[in-house]
């Protein structure tokens, strides 16, 4: 079982005003950089680096997000990011739907996030989702959600 699904923030606080303060500073920092360099080898130096950091800021909330479960252990990847967790670890699956609001130029948008949870023996994993329509009726709406079915195929897998 392999599904696709729009990653969202676990804890739904979003921090747009840190992100471009994070930007700002790195581009002071390359204006530094360039403006006082001796010779031209440290900038080209500075720009291959804070170059591609820069644009992994600026792409990292629009990445590729994907979970793929199979037999025996079920795989969550973002982007670089890969959790394996295996099924005889987890304890039990909780799955629930929130509203959650972000601010972007002054203008408020709500959307809805599934979050899922694996309570395991030694700690706790939650991801994200995001809804896009609007669920009326969030119970009948996640009956057959990407994150319901995957709780279903684990629950069926440890149970078989």
């Amino acid at each position: 079982m392999k599904e696709h699904y729009d990653h969202d923030n676990v804890s739904g606080d979003y921090t747009p005003k840190g992100c471009m303060a994070f930007t700002a500073l790195m581009l002071v920092a390359a204006v530094k950089t360039f403006r006082h360099s001796a010779d031209e080898r440290t900038a080209v130096i500075a720009a291959a680096v804070g170059v591609p950091i820069l644009l992994f800021f600026i792409f990292y909330p629009f990445g590729y997000s994907y979970f793929e479960a199979d037999d025996s252990e079920v795989t969550f990847v973002r982007l670089f990011k890969r959790k394996r967790i295996e099924y005889s670890e987890i304890k039990s699956i909780e799955l629930k739907t929130e509203e959650r609001e972000q601010y972007f130029r002054n203008r408020k948008y709500t959307h809805y996030a599934e979050v899922i949870t694996f309570h395991c023996a030694e700690r706790d994993f939650s991801f994200a989702g995001k809804i896009y329509t609007a669920p009326d009726a969030p119970q009948t709406q996640t009956e057959n959600s990407k994150f319901m079915r995957l709780k279903r195929f684990i629950e069926e897998k440890k149970a078989g």
